[in-house]
């Protein structure tokens, strides 16, 4: 087998990556089956432990929204402003 070029990635790197991406993930993502579904609006989700109030974690989730220091406008999300 030739020698491979340089910069070029091969396949037993790739797979390396992906085993680790996905230990990763296992290790830090929560298992949604045990949170609640908080609706923000038409297209937004959070979720929360389920001892948690869904009301004050979307107005929390919103008043980071508005609090932000770009000005970006939430045009979709009920803000008040």
């Amino acid at each position: 087998m030739g020698k491979a070029k340089e910069g070029a990635v091969r396949n037993e790197e790739i797979q390396e990556l992906n085993t680790k991406a996905k230990k990763l993930a296992d290790k830090h993502s929560p298992d949604l089956s045990k949170m609640q579904k908080v609706k923000i609006n038409k297209g937004t989700y959070i979720y929360i432990s389920m001892d948690k109030d869904p009301e004050v974690a979307r107005s929390r989730f919103i008043e980071k929204l508005n609090a932000r220091t770009m000005n970006i406008s939430y045009k979709n999300y009920d803000t008040d402003k």
